[in-house]
């Protein structure tokens, strides 16, 4: 279900009510408006005028952009809706769960989800222990790099979703145009960059990286001898493994879970 009518709203309050664990989900290509739409539906969800007091806003601390995000403790939109944040270390996303159980947090929101370690992967076996537990989970993600390929995390983040979040498409840079935009390009010296694979790119190098609708989007040239993420389910990476042993020895994770648990 994708949430912001009044049916599907309905829904989903009526799913979560009583204290069910929940993710919902926004991702899209940069400038969409995500993190204030994350924002802004944590209040609705809340009821309150102050969430920060029951929710917690994390981000990896290497996704910091120096024109958006002066104050490294604070989540700060384009739009200029902020919440209290803490940054993470990409590797160590298990500081999460940590945080909210150590400060008797109830909602994570979680952005910039695509720079955690392994393609955002990293993430995974946290988002499922804070479900587990009850946890809700609000995430917020690029759904496509520059390459025009989706995102390991937003992928997974899609179909596990309780709910997905609505974002605003923003409008094609190319001057003069005025057609939605839908891949985000990225240029060096001047031409579309090489693709070599995913690369978490900050979104404040704004004489290089603009979003652009598909008549002006340039696809960039493709290293040689690059694979294909195979469809179907996102086997564990190796920057999970790690994590999933640590929240298991914290009794964060079941014991008995197996890699099927996490796909």
């Amino acid at each position: 279900m994708v949430l912001g009518d009044e049916e599907s709203d309905r829904h989903f309050l009526a799913k979560v009510r009583g204290g069910n664990g929940f993710l919902i989900h926004f991702g899209d290509i940069m400038s969409s408006l995500k993190t204030t739409s994350a924002i802004t539906t944590l209040h609705w969800l809340t009821n309150r005028k102050d969430p920060w007091i029951i929710a917690k806003a994390f981000s990896p601390d290497s996704s910091l952009r120096d024109t958006i995000d002066p104050n490294p403790n604070t989540l700060q939109s384009r739009a200029g809706v902020s919440l209290h944040r803490v940054p993470i270390p990409p590797k160590h996303p298990d500081l999460i769960l940590q945080y909210m159980k150590d400060e008797n947090y109830k909602i994570a929101v979680i952005d910039e989800c695509h720079f955690f370690a392994g393609e955002g992967m990293a993430l995974r076996p946290v988002v499922v222990s804070l479900l587990d537990n009850n946890y809700g989970v609000i995430t917020i993600s690029l759904n496509k790099d520059f390459g025009g390929r989706y995102i390991a995390i937003h992928d997974w983040l899609f179909g596990r979703a309780t709910a997905l979040g609505r974002s605003r498409k923003p409008r094609c840079e190319e001057p003069g145009c005025w057609d939605i935009a839908t891949e985000s390009q990225l240029l060096y010296e001047g031409k579309p960059k090489l693709y070599k694979g995913f690369e978490a790119i900050k979104g404040d190098i704004e004489d290089e990286y603009s979003v652009k609708c598909p008549r002006h989007f340039v696809s960039p040239p493709v290293i040689g001898g690059l694979e294909e993420r195979l469809p179907g389910p996102i086997l564990l990476r190796r920057e999970e493994v790690d994590i999933i042993a640590a929240l298991k020895d914290k009794d964060l994770l079941p014991h008995e879970a197996k890699e099927e648990y996490f796909l």
